[in-house]
């Protein structure tokens, strides 16, 4: 899935969106399109925003256990 045209149209979307997202949104935003894109999608997402595919992946953990920090924080204490 690592066809050009969605690694630009994901590129143009997070050029648009960086500057407003913290690094937990940008973190969990990144999870969101690569399990949009289905297989290969982590790696489409990658490449598109240079945002590491471990941390895509930490995305993913989070947003299928549903693990948030406490409000007013981007990462757990400690």
């Amino acid at each position: 899935m690592r066809d050009d045209s969605v690694v630009e149209w994901i590129q143009s979307k997070y050029e648009n969106l960086t500057v407003d997202l913290n690094e937990r949104a940008r973190r969990r935003w990144a999870a969101v399109e690569a399990l949009s894109l289905g297989r290969g999608g982590i790696a489409a997402v990658a490449k598109a925003t240079g945002i590491s595919d471990r941390t895509i992946r930490n995305g993913i953990r989070e947003l299928r256990k549903g693990d948030t920090p406490p409000a007013g924080r981007q990462r757990r204490v400690g």
